[in-house]
């Protein structure tokens, strides 16, 4: 945990969440006020800085450098609620009104059940090999899904 690999205590730790939870709030605020977002870009800018971060992170104890922690976790905070609050927004408005309810439904049963199985994947790499082995290895599949994702939208569909 933050003990083991930052050597850092509650308190720390308290404070490294925080720092997430500012940059979450933060996303949600400059996408609030943005007159125009992009939504596929927001969400390609969001899973590549979270995949970043993760990955960042994951390398961060090495140099024993909790500063770092602090900005990179701001940083995920940030990418996280850009994905996640531009991906909703999306869905809700491209949705006929009959078929929202059922479509919402899908997809946050999808989104709340990757959370519980993501943390038993993380949780058990972490056991095995460490934290930092852990963030690495959620980062770089995301990077691979994100990658995934660039490859299957082209670079016409992303110019506009």
């Amino acid at each position: 945990g933050a003990r083991d690999v930052l050597r850092i205590g509650s308190e720390g730790f308290g404070a490294l969440m925080a720092s997430l939870g500012v940059g979450s709030v933060c996303a949600g605020l400059v996408l609030a006020f943005r007159r125009r977002v992009d939504p596929i870009r927001t969400m390609l800018v969001g899973a590549g800085g979270l995949a970043l971060a993760d990955i960042a992170l994951a390398l961060s104890p090495r140099a024993n450098f909790t500063p770092l922690a602090f900005v990179l976790l701001f940083g995920a905070g940030f990418a996280a609620v850009s994905l996640t609050a531009t991906a909703n927004t999306a869905i809700q408005s491209r949705v006929p009104d009959a078929l929202r309810g059922r479509v919402m439904s899908v997809y946050l049963t999808a989104f709340a059940a990757s959370v519980p199985l993501g943390g038993l994947f993380a949780g058990a790499l972490a056991r095995a090999w460490g934290a930092p082995f852990a963030l690495a290895t959620g980062g770089l599949l995301s990077g691979l899904a994100l990658l995934l994702a660039l490859w299957r939208l082209r670079p016409a569909a992303l110019a506009g």
